[in-house]
């Protein structure tokens, strides 16, 4: 395997440098890990960073790579450490402060423009849109399944949860659900386009999973914590749960414990509508009932100026975490449950 001109032979691990963008200061790589095994195999691709304040997954990223053998695999592994080095580089959120794209949304779409990618209206690839579109056309078409490490923004934490977009390819999705319940994580999450009536055009198109899906390859996301924190113990769950999917899928050997997993199915996303302090009342992975109480916001006289209740039976896959807010904050994530 040949990437960016730096060869990695069958029964070699390599620690490559990946060109990604360039700035005023110079061309900005990224360390991208590649193990091959000797004996052919499936070859899986994982990722980290992209959202830049998501710790946990690229500390597993790190550890994981560590433990790759190329003795024990067949196939091979990539994995790309940090996608959004400005971000990681500012301690940023979700937007890059390069150019103001959310990178998650950011990858390639066939016969879209740069156009409407990400958070900004251009015609132009800037560093985010290149970064993006280096990484997509160099290891997903060679790759076999897709995984996206992320977690809670600074603002809000996560249960352990793999969740999934569908492209409307019947047998291209039933791939990717099977996929999605091999890392042994008890909460899946399928979100259809157009499933969450407050982003009624959630999840749309340029994520790298599901762009990943519409080439045929199954992509997910890993979910876990958030915070702006590094959390060891769901450090070493997506470790896990990344070892377990290479058994699964045949990439290394070992015994895959059944695991009964629960899938929701779309959802709601509550926001802010008042200024004030809010009072989360429930936590991350909880199941609420419709009408259940969320939480609510009061002002600086005590006064609840906001409530808010669960529109549908969910479980909480997202809880924000600030203790002020303003309007417009994201407080509530919820899959419905559908069974």
């Amino acid at each position: 395997m040949t990437i960016d001109n730096q060869t990695v032979a069958a029964g070699e691990k390599r620690r490559l440098s990946f060109p990604l963008y360039e700035t005023v200061t110079g061309l900005r790589s990224t360390p991208v890990t590649v193990c091959r095994g000797r004996a052919d195999g499936p070859t899986m691709l994982v990722l980290a960073g992209c959202h830049p304040g998501e710790y946990n997954g690229m500390v597993a990223a790190i550890r994981f790579a560590n433990r790759l053998d190329p003795a024990t695999v067949r196939g091979t592994v990539i994995v790309v450490h940090a996608q959004n080095l400005p971000g990681l580089d500012a301690r940023s959120g979700h937007l890059s402060p390069i150019d103001g794209v959310n990178m998650g949304r950011a990858f390639p779409v066939p016969g879209e423009a740069a156009e409407g990618a990400g958070n900004v209206s251009h015609l132009a690839d800037s560093p985010t849109h290149r970064a993006a579109r280096r990484i997509f056309e160099s290891f997903v078409p060679v790759s076999d399944y897709v995984v996206d490490l992320h977690g809670g923004e600074y603002f809000e934490t996560l249960p352990p949860n793999v969740e999934y977009l569908l492209t409307g390819n019947a047998a291209v999705d039933d791939a990717t659900r099977a996929f999605a319940a091999t890392f042994g994580i008890e909460l899946l999450w399928e979100v259809p386009n157009g499933s969450i009536p407050e982003m009624p055009t959630y999840p749309g198109r340029g994520s790298i999973a599901l762009e990943a899906g519409y080439l045929g390859k199954p992509g997910v996301f890993f979910e876990v914590g958030g915070e702006g924190k590094i959390e060891w113990p769901f450090v070493d769950l997506t470790v896990a749960g990344l070892e377990r999917s290479m058994r699964a899928v045949g990439i290394i050997d070992g015994e895959v414990e059944p695991v009964a997993c629960r899938t929701l199915v779309g959802g709601h996303v509550l926001f802010a509508g008042r200024g004030g302090f809010c009072d989360y009342q429930v936590a991350p992975g909880q199941e609420v009932a419709a009408g259940e109480r969320l939480g609510n916001i009061f002002d600086f006289t005590g006064e609840v100026v906001e409530e808010f209740t669960a529109p549908s039976r969910a479980v909480l896959t997202n809880v924000g975490t600030k203790g002020a807010v303003n309007p417009g904050d994201m407080l509530f994530v919820m899959g419905n449950v559908v069974a």
